[in-house]
């Protein structure tokens, strides 16, 4: 596999048509969000965290054990005309653009205090 920096990536996303996240299972779904965060639209799968993570609106949601559930949200992200393109990169560069590393940062070091805190009981 050759290495892809993060502006050929970005790049990638941006260009693409959609991005697909057939997931059965998830732990957070990083990949489809960063496909929005780049103006991706994205089709994911309705496994547990998804809908969570990248948000109601954006995303097209499908069974991720129906193949044809999976075809019809992509031909639908195909299909939609510019308007409805646009609203759908907007809300999921909206959406995307809460997970920073800050935030990451901030909330491990509130589990962490908490967790130093709930250990000294």
């Amino acid at each position: 596999m050759r290495d892809v920096d993060d502006a050929a990536l970005a790049g990638a996303y941006a260009g693409a048509g959609a991005f697909v996240w057939p997931s059965w299972r998830e732990g957070f779904g990083l990949p489809p969000l960063e496909a929005m965060r780049c103006g991706c639209p994205v089709a994911a799968s309705e496994a547990p965290a998804m809908p969570e993570v990248l948000g109601g609106f954006a995303p097209v949601y499908f069974d991720p054990h129906s193949p044809a559930l999976l075809a019809e949200a992509v031909v639908l992200l195909l299909s939609e005309g510019p308007e409805a393109r646009g609203a759908r990169v907007r809300a999921g560069q909206e959406w995307a653009a809460q997970y920073t590393c800050r935030r990451l940062a901030n909330e491990m070091v509130a589990i962490w205090k908490s967790s130093v805190r709930g250990a000294g009981r």
